[in-house]
């Protein structure tokens, strides 16, 4: 069972996200979810992965693409709290190139207020 929530925050949201995103139906809800934060004031948000099991491609993509809906609203997406399993995934694949990973939230939140 996968849960997503946000808290609204000053200058930001942090996205919370628990579970395991494999492709189906929660992967689904977590694009919808992310469309709709990012088209939320300020267009800037923290999501974080420290509750998250497991990641396929898919939901990889739709990490992606939400990255792109933030950068194309003048906005931005910061990862936080990723387990070394995410760490590595991020790193196979080369999204830490593309992410702005960090490894707490108050880390997440000094880069995305500055």
């Amino acid at each position: 069972m996968t849960n997503i929530k946000k808290e609204i925050k000053p200058g930001y949201i942090i996205v919370n996200l628990n579970g395991e995103f494999i492709g189906g139906e929660e992967t689904e809800n977590l694009s919808k979810f992310l469309k709709e934060v990012a088209n939320e004031e300020p267009h800037r948000a923290i999501l974080d992965l420290s509750g998250v099991a497991f990641l396929n491609s898919m939901a990889l993509g739709v990490l992606l693409s939400a990255n792109a809906i933030f950068h194309k609203q003048g906005g931005k997406v910061i990862l936080a709290n990723p387990s070394d399993y995410l760490k590595s995934i991020f790193e196979t694949t080369k999204l830490n190139l593309i992410f702005t990973i960090e490894k707490s939230i108050d880390d997440a939140v000094l880069a995305i207020t500055k």
